[in-house]
């Protein structure tokens, strides 16, 4: 249901918003209630459905044990949530497998709190318990691949505090994954500083990339901690903040990281002091634009660029909601194909102009003549 007005940003305004109660398909309602499964953490743009119905990818929230023989006292669910006009429903769970081969880290643990999309049917977890990376094939559910500390991924991360490890992930169009942990370490907490790490598959390498939270905003709210992260280009990502203010609002803010021209830093040559600063620019603050819930934890595009969404994570307490926000200007840079193809737009526009012209002016000039 759409609740016309507008809400200030720096980037684009917000010209609408819609928002959605996630209801539960009734051929899965007695299957989640018996595993006890949350859901809302993470949320990714999967496809269009039919009838103007988008499809998104979210996750399961919650601890999942693996034992000494890489089985899971419980599985993780992905699942999808369709959203049309009046309604959003979770109409699929995919449960997670280990597949053959597959190591893990000893005594693992599986807290997945984000999703990313990958070409040929794989999307990309992050596990906030590791933090790792999980590779998944997202028809069959199977773990393709884990990713973990020392092991693809930097030592550092193994510092992160219980939960507080990776709270977001995305896929940049080059295909590298760059996930972000929730809070700072321990003795970055002063600083504000927010880590992510960006992880090259092909090459099995991971970078570190860091941004401080400005003052004003850390004064401001009460643990500021992330929500998610989605790509806008090869370099170029939105990132989720939110926290109460002082009036206990809870304040969703956006901002836009540029991971462009600093190079990152080699985090298994160089350890864990090589972080690679980098500056947010604000996007959008929602503290008055009716979001109510305190853990948003999800954010994509909604199927084009001007068009964002976002998901609160139920904790098995509350209903899960979404909300869509439509902006006044795309937040995607303009391809040179785009551009091709306006211009090819505006030419044959200035042809039929021409020739309509050229038309009505030889026809006044025969009715002149007779």
């Amino acid at each position: 249901m759409m609740a016309p007005g507008a809400v200030s940003t720096l980037y684009a305004d917000i010209e609408s918003s819609s928002f959605y109660e996630v209801t539960i398909h009734e051929s899965l309602k007695d299957v989640l209630k018996k595993k006890d499964h949350a859901f809302g953490s993470g949320l990714s743009f999967k496809k269009h459905g039919r009838r103007k119905a988008r499809v998104f990818y979210t996750v399961s929230d919650g601890v999942y044990q693996f034992n000494d023989t890489n089985e899971s006292s419980a599985s993780p669910l992905l699942a999808t949530i369709t959203v049309r006009e009046d309604r959003a429903e979770l109409d699929r769970v995919i449960p997670l497998v280990l597949a053959k081969g597959v190591q893990v880290p000893e005594n693992a643990r599986i807290d997945v709190e984000g999703v990313a999309i990958a070409p040929g049917n794989i999307v990309w977890l992050a596990d906030e318990a590791g933090p790792s990376l999980l590779k998944v094939n997202s028809k069959l559910g199977t773990i393709l691949a884990w990713i973990s500390p020392g092991k693809g991924l930097p030592e550092w991360l193994s510092e992160a505090e219980d939960n507080r490890g990776f709270e977001g992930i995305t896929r940049l169009e080059g295909g590298d994954i760059v996930a972000i942990l929730q809070a700072p370490l321990a003795d970055e907490r002063d600083q504000h500083l927010y880590r992510l790490v960006r992880y090259t598959p092909d090459a099995h390498r991971s970078k570190t990339y860091g941004y401080q939270v400005p003052e004003e905003r850390i004064a401001t709210v009460d643990e500021l901690k992330i929500g998610g992260l989605q790509a806008l280009d090869g370099e170029r990502l939105l990132v989720l903040e939110h926290g109460s203010n002082q009036l206990d609002q809870h304040c969703v803010y956006v901002n836009i990281l540029d991971l462009a021209d600093t190079g990152g830093s080699d985090t298994q040559r160089e350890g864990r002091d090589a972080v690679t600063r980098v500056t947010a620019s604000p996007a959008a603050s929602l503290c008055d634009a009716g979001w109510k819930q305190k853990k948003v934890e999800g954010i994509t595009l909604a199927g084009n660029g001007s068009e964002i969404a976002l998901i609160s994570d139920s904790d098995n307490e509350t209903a899960v909601q979404m909300m869509i926000l439509s902006l006044s200007s795309s937040l995607l840079p303009m391809r040179s194909g785009d551009i091709a193809i306006l211009f090819v737009i505006f030419m044959v526009t200035v042809a039929m102009i021409g020739f309509v012209f050229a038309v009505v002016t030889q026809k006044s000039t025969s009715k002149g003549r007779s």
